[in-house]
């Protein structure tokens, strides 16, 4: 953003004697000056010095103050114009504010008003200036960010990071370098023109030697005059007709290193704070998109190149596999361009994808109707048309806000290339309609032809063609994301599946092992039980309590693994008597251990598997007995629950030690044990089973608790009553 080293003012004054005042007063408190006697004079002036202000008189020789004000107001002028007026008639005030006058001075000024009144406005000019020069700066960097993301095209990428810094600096040339760190070269490989088709290396140290430097110790900007460097750099400087540079570093990665030169052909440029902030800001906000892009390019050359070549036959395909038979491309787009052509009673309908990176549009759908001209009867789906050769002019409406654009062949503006489009397919009226999904995010087109006779489209017309335009945008979408969330739901299915495969095979693999080791020890206690030493008989003990728990954890390992696989039948289960029957696994340690159980006779029946939910219940009785405590005068356990729209909630309670917060958010993940005092061993697998239990069944599980004071363990499942929504 360039700032005028002196603000220059415009006075607009018949009045040769108050023009002089005015000029001496205004050059007396250090403004630029320039005068006119008339608006034809003033509006000359004006496209050539582009002044700050302007001071105009209310009655010019050859029209008025305000016609000369609307005038520029009309050209999209913003500059602050304070009519200067020895009348007060409100109706010529009212007008003159309604043409776009900033504000008024009487006649004879007031010369001390008149100072701070053109200090006010200018502060306020500038600093609109300056916020509507940094919205257009957030705009472009957010341009630039959704450009630099749709693609993995890394020199494309480059090409465009340069294309936005040169705008965003204002300078005429930008080149992006590829530093090779290791063999000291410097690859030109794009441009704010685009990629260099036959990179272009140098010797960095020998050629730009103060940048070499710089770049081995920072990455911070670095700005070369020159009126001050080295003959070398000089000349480099030279050989792009360039005076001065600001160089931007991009990206490190490992044994390379890429930059970019902004060059300006004047050798003092001075280079704004908004200026290098924005800039700074663009090469962060892409450095990511560079590194992944350069190594997918490195990686993936040849596939990449395929891949852009056959960008529509690839999106097909992907949108084919993806997406179920509601979100299939193909099918929704020919099925919307049949709903365009029925429901404005037109010939045909196409929808094209635009490529903003190569110029075309390409038809991805149509559909004619049998009223349709001969010449409309030819397809034209998959023909790819040159935006630059064939539509000029699309690229530019499609980004823009215009809402639709509609042609008829009579019309003596129409375009040669469209007329010709036209006149090759018998088409007499078009209305077309841009594909969005944000306002500078376009995707293509929607146009419906009538080639029976002139059509005059009516607002109703348009308010249907946009409301199936934002359909379209929306299929087009959702495809895309249920894409993606396939791509990454399969990818943990797999994963998921090779985890359950591995554990059910060690599993199966230890338990022989534990078979030798039950067998000898149970042997070994028979055959010298009456004379076996005491040492050697708790030896004994130990080994089949270790093996005891390693085969509770391998039953457990085979029970997570067989939920996993399990396809069971589903049916409606009574969860009290689930719970019973859970309940019993452990009768006679409750009874020993003075245990008091309370289960809600009437929970609400739920829709599950019956041996899959006494598991669950189990699992967290098992749990609420071996986490009770030694010192528990009253032990306790209650389960309970009720009905809340489509869902049960059941929790299971108890009064023991509790769990400490940060226990709790790993406690349903595998091999996750809580450290307490209890003395009971276990694996970590009993919460990890409960877990995947209650998601298979389309419910979930989480736990209320704090040390010495219970847990309340709740889970949902899907209500018997309510079994439309159970998992399939």
């Amino acid at each position: 953003m360039s700032v005028k080293p002196m603000p220059v003012i415009l006075i607009v004054e018949d009045d040769a004697s108050m023009r002089k005042a005015l000029a001496d007063f205004i050059q007396a408190n250090s403004y630029d000056v320039i005068v006119a006697a008339d608006a034809k004079t003033a509006t000359a002036l004006y496209n050539t010095h582009s002044p700050d202000l302007i001071l105009l008189d209310e009655q010019l020789p050859d029209g008025s103050g305000i016609d000369f004000c609307h005038h520029l107001r009309h050209d999209g002028h913003k500059t602050p114009i304070l009519m200067i007026t020895a009348h007060d008639n409100p109706q010529t005030i009212d007008a003159a504010f309604e043409a776009g006058v900033t504000d008024f001075i009487p006649k004879p000024p007031h010369w001390t008003v008149l100072r701070h009144r053109i200090k006010t406005h200018l502060q306020a000019f500038y600093a609109e200036q300056r916020i509507e020069y940094r919205n257009q700066i957030l705009a472009a960097l957010n341009e630039a960010a959704k450009t630099v993301s749709s693609t993995l095209d890394f020199f494309e990428i480059l090409h465009k990071v340069a294309h936005y810094a040169a705008q965003i600096i204002h300078v005429k040339q930008a080149l992006v370098w590829e530093w090779d760190v290791e063999s000291g070269m410097t690859t030109l490989s794009a441009t704010h023109e685009g990629v260099v088709s036959e990179p272009y290396a140098i010797d960095f140290e020998d050629t730009i030697p103060e940048l070499y430097n710089h770049c081995r110790q920072s990455t911070a900007p670095y700005y070369i005059s020159a009126e001050a460097c080295s003959a070398a750099t000089r000349k480099h400087l030279a050989q792009f007709g360039a005076q001065a540079m600001l160089v931007i570093q991009l990206y490190t990665a490992p044994g390379a290193r890429g930059y970019i030169e902004l060059l300006d052909e004047h050798a003092n440029r001075h280079f704004e704070p908004d200026e290098l902030e924005f800039v700074t800001l663009l090469a962060q906000q892409v450095t990511m998109n560079i590194r992944n892009a350069r190594l997918h390019h490195l990686l993936q050359q040849r596939e990449q190149q395929l891949a852009r070549r056959n960008r529509f036959l690839e999106i097909l395909t992907q949108v084919s596999r993806a997406v179920t038979s509601s979100l299939d491309l193909n099918n929704v787009l020919t099925q919307v361009a049949r709903a365009c052509v029925e429901s404005l009673g037109a010939t045909s309908a196409y929808i094209s994808e635009v490529d903003v990176h190569n110029r075309t549009l390409k038809v991805i759908a149509e559909y004619v109707s049998p009223q349709a001209s001969p010449e409309e009867q030819a397809s034209d789906l998959g023909h790819v048309y040159s935006i630059d050769q064939d539509f000029p002019d699309t690229l530019a409406w499609i980004t823009s806000p215009q809402p639709m654009a509609i042609f008829h062949i009579d019309d003596p503006d129409l375009e040669s290339e469209e007329r010709e489009h036209m006149e090759r397919y018998g088409a007499k009226s078009v209305i077309q309609i841009p594909l969005k999904i944000e306002p500078n995010l376009p995707l293509g087109i929607i146009e419906v032809w009538e080639s029976r006779e002139k059509r005059n489209f009516t607002r109703e017309d348009v308010s249907i063609m946009q409301a199936i335009a934002r359909q379209v945008s929306m299929s087009i979408r959702n495809a895309m994301l249920h894409k993606d969330l396939n791509r990454y739901v399969q990818t943990l299915e797999e994963r998921n599946r090779e985890l359950d495969a591995y554990s059910h095979t060690v599993a199966h693999d230890l338990k022989a092992p534990l078979s030798v080791i039950f067998t000898y020890t149970g042997l070994a206690r028979l055959k010298y039980q009456d004379n076996m030493p005491p040492e050697l008989a708790s030896y004994l003990a130990e080994i089949r309590g270790a093996a005891e728990r390693l085969n509770n954890m391998i039953e457990q390992l085979l029970y997570l693994a067989r939920v996993t696989d399990a396809d069971e039948t589903i049916s409606t289960i009574n969860a009290s008597q689930a719970a019973q029957n859970a309940l019993m696994r452990y009768i006679d340690r409750i009874r020993e251990e003075h245990i008091h159980v309370g289960i809600q006779e009437d929970l609400p029946p739920v829709f599950g598997h019956l041996p899959w939910l006494e598991e669950v219940f189990a699992n967290l009785i098992g749990n609420a007995i071996k986490y009770m405590g030694d010192d528990n005068p009253d032990p306790t356990i209650r389960i309970y629950g009720h009905r809340e729209g489509r869902f049960v909630y059941i929790t299971v309670e108890d009064n023991g030690i509790g769990i400490a917060e940060a226990d709790q958010q790993d406690l349903f993940e595998m091999f996750t044990r809580v450290d307490s005092k209890s003395k009971q061993k276990g694996f970590g697998l009993g919460l990890s089973i409960v877990k995947r239990i209650i998601t298979k069944l389309g419910g979930d599980i989480t736990v209320e608790s704090q040390p010495n004071q219970g847990s309340r363990f709740i889970f949902t499942l899907i209500s018997a009553e309510e079994a439309r929504f159970a998992p399939q």
